[in-house]
């Protein structure tokens, strides 16, 4: 729900946030030379007919084709392309399934970013201005779709006819067309002028507004759409939806066994109470089913667990203990907190070290229950509790302390209740998975340039257990080609690279991203899973978000460069450098510099941003190699980005090896204006020919070391440390020493020491003087030699 500190911050963040989402949208990656999509226009249409889209942002002159992430429209015609507003017609189906529907648009030069189109039932209208006061309501027949703007401050009032005991469903679609953060709030007045209701974040919408209401009298009644605090702009866009359609506001059970009919009840609209749902089969998941009766559809789905375990249904009273409801584990557990202050109890047999995950759904599913989930030992005595563990709903694994009857209690956070208030406990035993995504890709697609790359970072969710993960592409375009990788065990990350040909056709894909885990004869399976952020609010919260499931890849036509890492031909010890070279392929005419930098390196390796500079055709990057950096190969890669386009270079291998030298020296202690000697033990691990040198770096002023020279048999070095008088007293260091290797053609800088000088202020030349020799000694013996005074610390 969206709290009151919210709403009055409504207003000043509406347009930050909506910016802020396309900022991430635009900046997270940019592949070849894609568009930019802003909004598309108008936001839905009815099912069945044909309609005009207007696509709103930049790069779009080159428009070609749009892409659908699901199924139920299809693309039939340009109307006209220019770089800011892109026209077509598209069809809807028939049978087209109500509410959400994911578009792109692509273009010869690359894919835009998903926006939401809403599929309806009804006729759809605009609203017409001015409708800003009761007296001036827009008219509108029921069983209608208006499509409208609140603007700062606006109220739109629309007038409908009712009969005695008519029905009137309501429903508006603001934050879930994924645009801007609009907070809609729907009011009813009756033919008085009296307000009969006021809604907002009805929990079977989200932070939309619904609600069904049985006219007590005869007449014109108004409702009212406006900004719940009253804000508004240019971007607060609508859909509200007018009729005697079913609305449930809640359904109960919430869940049924995949592949099998389900017998509901709705809740919350007088026309539609008992009901069969039919899931079809599959794993465990949350889908969208889709009310219906003689009066029509519900405007958008309501969510529903497709889930294989066993249900217990609440049967009351069972507000107590003793009252508990029976079931089993692993089970779940299904009812209504139906009034203030009302608990739900539940009971089933288990057994000592029996680990089970708990899950309660309702906020996720459309109820507006805040839940409290809490077990109780066969004793009585609460053992477990939890609030908000899955988002807003509660949730936690618990392994049960000994044998017996255990009880589940669940409750509102704070005492409250209703006919709406459903929810859902599922109990299993915990269960392995995985899912996948891509990593700073905040649109979830991709485009490649032909005769080019584009790369990707693709990262796994691992659940209860680690293991490794092969991975592959499906469904990809001819002419494409992404190499099968693994995500070994205990590794979360691999880079991808995407490459077309030379001769692959400009297209787009909907792209099966698949992996595989096989543990003995045991194969687990799983998919892509990427959540695009459609609106945000203050702090990033995300108000609205669409999962697509699939990956979007676009095929393009040339970009006018390439970029490819000169193959190093010889390993790097870890604590090492070198300088790899970087060509650039340009097309006859294309001039610009190209920016380098890596998308990805491994633990413990380091690239620097470098530039190819206007007119040239290659440049120099450092590529280092720290004692963290892991051993063995792994493929380096760099992205190039010139004139709106981004490419890839092919991978590099670049194989760590273990340090070729080890050089052990330790902390030496001098003073001011006096020479030191520094003393070291050299271990050469890697066989080579010739002397090379080994040179002190990070030294302060007035302080020089000559480089000493060795070879491959060299075991101890001296190094001479000059010290002057104006040197800076205290502890310096750690000092470092470099060797360079040439390999072939390629010089390699290796880093070795750490080694560490104190150094000391002199005491005045009187208190350097020998002391005075003490008188003969009695004994004929020779006097002791006198001893010199000194700062400088006395060792044996």
């Amino acid at each position: 729900m969206i709290t009151a500190r919210q709403i009055r911050f409504r207003q000043a963040t509406a347009r930050i946030a909506v910016v802020t989402a396309m900022c991430l949208l635009v900046t997270a990656i940019a592949n070849a030379a894609s568009p930019n999509l802003g909004n598309v226009l108008p936001r839905g249409g009815q099912r069945g007919t044909d309609v005009e889209l207007r696509f709103l942002g930049t790069g779009l002159a080159d428009a070609v084709d749009l892409v659908f992430h699901e199924p139920g429209i299809t693309f039939k015609q340009i109307v006209s392309a220019a770089d800011g507003e892109f026209k077509c017609i598209v069809t809807i189906a028939p049978d087209c399934v109500l509410g959400r529907q994911a578009i792109r648009v692509r273009t010869k030069s690359g894919i835009s970013n998903l926006r939401i189109f809403s599929v309806g039932a009804l006729p759809q209208v605009l609203e017409t201005e001015p409708n800003n006061d009761s007296a001036q309501a827009q008219a509108i027949a029921l069983g209608t779709t208006v499509e409208g703007v609140a603007n700062y401050e606006d109220v739109d009032y629309f007038a409908v006819d009712l009969a005695a005991g008519a029905k009137l469903s309501a429903e508006v679609e603001a934050i879930r067309l994924g645009h801007s953060l609009f907070d809609a709030k729907l009011r009813l007045f009756g033919p008085s002028g009296g307000e009969i209701l006021s809604e907002d974040d009805t929990a079977a919408v989200r932070q939309d507004a619904a609600f069904v209401h049985v006219a007590k009298d005869a007449g014109r009644y108004l409702v009212a759409v406006s900004e719940a605090a009253y804000g508004g702009s240019g971007d607060y866009e609508y859909r509200l939806h007018l009729g005697q359609f079913p609305r449930p506001l809640a359904v109960t059970p919430m869940g049924g066994t995949p592949g099998a009919p389900v017998k509901v009840t709705w809740i919350g609209d007088p026309e539609l109470t008992a009901a069969e749902v039919t899931l079809a089969a599959g794993p465990d998941r949350t889908v969208w089913v889709q009310p219906s009766n003689d009066r029509g559809l519900t405007p958008t789905p309501v969510a529903f667990r497709a889930s294989a375990l066993p249900v217990a249904m609440e049967v009351e009273p069972n507000s107590a203990r003793e009252q508990a409801t029976a079931g089993q584990g692993p089970g779940a557990f299904e009812g209504v907190i139906s009034e203030k202050g009302d608990q739900d109890w539940f009971a089933f047999d288990g057994l000592n070290g029996q680990t089970y995950d708990f899950r309660v759904w309702a906020r996720e599913l459309g109820s507006p229950l805040d839940s409290v989930l809490e077990l109780f030992n066969p004793d009585g005595g609460g053992i477990f509790g939890n609030d908000d563990a899955a988002g807003p709903d509660s949730g936690g694994r618990f392994t049960l302390p000994a044998d017996g009857r255990y009880a589940l209690r669940v409750r509102d956070h704070l005492g409250h209740g209703g006919p709406a208030f459903a929810y859902r406990v599922e109990m299993s035993p915990p269960t392995q998975r995985f899912s996948l995504a891509l990593i700073n890709n905040e649109p979830g697609m991709l485009a490649v340039a032909r005769a080019n790359r584009v790369f990707a970072l693709l990262n796994v969710t691992r659940v209860n257990f680690d293991g490794p993960i092969d991975v592959d592409f499906r469904d990809l375009p001819p002419g494409i080609t992404i190499a099968p990788g693994q995500i070994p065990a205990g590794q979360t990350q691999i880079p991808v690279l995407i490459s077309a040909s030379a001769d692959a056709a400009p297209a787009g894909a909907l792209v099966d991203v698949h992996g595989v885990w096989k543990n003995g004869e045991a194969v687990l399976e799983g998919g892509f899973d990427h959540n695009i952020r459609l609106v945000l609010g203050q702090n990033l919260t995300v108000f609205d978000f669409y999962n697509p499931n699939r990956l979007a890849l676009a095929v393009t036509e040339d970009a006018p460069f390439s970029i490819e890492i000169v193959q190093p031909q010889s390993p790097m010890p870890i604590n090492s450098a070198r300088y790899l070279r970087v060509v650039a392929t340009r097309k006859d005419g294309f001039t610009a510099p190209i920016e380098l930098s890596p998308p990805w390196l491994p633990t413990g390796c380091g690239v620097p941003s470098a530039q190819i500079p206007e007119g040239q055709n290659e440049t120099q990057i450092r590529l280092e190699v720290r004692g963290d950096a892991p051993r063995g190969e792994f493929p380096l890669v760099l992205t190039g980005d010139s004139a709106g386009y981004r490419v890839a270079t092919p991978f590099a291998k670049v194989t760590v090896e273990e340090p070729w030298l080890a050089l052990e020296i330790g902390e030496i202690q001098g003073e001011l204006g006096k020479p030191v000697t520094w003393p070291a033990k050299l271990t050469v691990t890697k066989a080579f020919e010739g002397q090379f040198t080994l040179e002190m770096l990070g030294m302060p002023a007035g302080v020089t070391a000559e480089q000493q020279p060795y070879a491959a048999t060299t075991t101890e070095l001296t190094f001479p440390v000059n010290v002057a008088a104006e040197a800076p007293e205290g502890k310096h260091g750690p000092f470092v020493f470099n060797t360079k290797f040439t390999v072939g053609s390629e010089e390699i800088v290796c880093t070795l020491g750490g080694a560490q000088l104190k150094l000391f202020k002199p005491l005045p030349a009187e208190l350097q003087q020998a002391a005075a020799p003490p008188p003969p000694p009695a004994a004929a013996d020779a006097p002791p030699p006198p001893v010199r005074k000194t700062r400088f610390p006395v060792t044996n």
